[in-house]
């Protein structure tokens, strides 16, 4: 009687390695699928020239947020290569592009904003009548239009004088 007992607890117990065994390769299969977007080597490590060309594409297809997430996971896992500042270099150069896009837009505001104070105004000013703006890249957008000779901008004290040109 007694080894029937062991002998049912060893099938069980095999049975529930069996169950988990199956859940892991389920769970392996999810994250590799969710890796495929990730170019890799034979060992599994992605190869960032393809990561890097893909985040590209992306980006210029206006999907900002999904380059980044794809260079983020490359970054991760090419930490231990030597890899990494091709990366993060274009990583970099996506969320500049996209403030100076954001900077951009904004600087039409500011110039529709700008031709209301004809005789100029003080940058921290401009704050104040665009308070739905957020302040730094409203700063941003000032510097983008003096750069662009768009406007002129002169210091005064701790701010700048905003005056438009013609």
């Amino acid at each position: 009687m007694q080894w029937v007992l062991i002998g049912g607890a060893v099938i069980a117990v095999l049975a529930f390695i069996g169950w988990i065994s199956e859940k892991a390769e389920e769970r392996r299969a999810e994250l590799e699928a969710d890796k495929d977007d990730i170019p890799r080597f034979e060992d599994g490590m992605p190869y960032p020239g393809d990561a890097i060309r893909r985040a590209h594409e992306l980006f210029e297809a206006g999907k900002d947020d999904e380059a980044l997430d794809l260079l983020h996971r490359c970054r991760n896992e090419c930490a231990e290569r030597e890899m990494m500042s091709s990366v993060q270099t274009l990583s970099n150069e996506i969320i500049g592009l996209r403030d100076r896009r954001a900077a951009d837009a904004l600087g039409l505001v500011v110039l529709e904003e700008l031709t209301r104070h004809p005789e100029g105004i003080m940058q921290t000013a401009l704050y104040r009548e665009l308070p739905d703006h957020d302040q730094e890249l409203l700063r941003y957008a000032c510097y983008r239009l003096a750069e662009t000779g768009k406007i002129e901008r002169i210091k005064k004290g701790r701010s700048y004088m905003l005056h438009p040109l013609d």
